[in-house]
């Protein structure tokens, strides 16, 4: 695993609207939904109630990066965070590109 990934990730942060936060995952969105369950299971018990908490989780991102295919490439996804029980992604370059006005 790449850390250049985590360094471009936290060099995003400055571009997040409020509320808004990143998490790295891999560009096949075929692999996204079983990568999203499984950081959710890498979560404490209280904290598995929201996908939200997994993926702004940090470290279960981390912890489950390695259980992807060997070599899969990896994105920095940008997540709407002010939008209560629904995912709703973009990729940073479409973040910035539209400032954050996809949240309507």
């Amino acid at each position: 695993m790449s850390e250049d990934i985590f360094k471009t990730e936290e060099a995003f942060q400055q571009y997040l609207n409020e509320g808004d936060y990143t998490f790295v995952g891999p560009v096949n969105q075929d692999l996204l939904g079983i990568f999203t369950f499984s950081a959710n299971l890498a979560l404490p018990g209280s904290q598995k109630e929201s996908i939200h908490n997994a993926l702004s989780n940090k470290q279960a991102i981390k912890d489950v990066l390695p259980g992807l295919p060997e070599g899969t490439p990896l994105r920095v996804y940008v997540v709407f965070g002010s939008i209560p029980n629904a995912l709703s992604y973009t990729t940073t370059e479409d973040y910035r590109q539209n400032s954050g006005e996809l949240q309507a």
